[in-house]
């Protein structure tokens, strides 16, 4: 019994360092470029974008320095994965490269 208790203090202990490691994202993010783009990053690893006026919500997940987001979008009547990374600046700047293309998105 005092090896499973001792087990679960340590995985605790673990579970805790790592979440609290820097890196994380949270909140609302607008692009410098254009105010009505934006990543808002919610509970649950839940996302919600907004590019060009239309938005899609989806889940991420933190990998180092990069946010791996998937968006499920109907084309056809089938819901089909669109997967997209951000990269987060020292400064927790979000970074979105497209077709060598950067965009700066910043905490709001």
């Amino acid at each position: 019994m005092k090896k499973f208790i001792s087990l679960a203090l340590v995985l605790t202990l673990c579970l805790g360092i790592l979440t609290s490691c820097g890196g994380g994202v949270s909140g609302k993010y607008v692009s410098e470029a254009d105010e009505k783009d934006y990543f808002n990053f919610m509970k649950e690893n839940k996302v919600e974008a907004c590019k060009l006026g239309v938005i899609m919500e989806g889940t991420y997940e933190i990998e180092e320095s990069t946010v791996n987001m998937t968006f499920y979008i109907e084309a056809f009547g089938a819901k089909v994965p669109m997967e997209e990374s951000l990269t987060i600046r020292d400064d927790g700047a979000l970074i979105e490269n497209i077709l060598d293309v950067e965009t700066v998105y910043v905490k709001k």
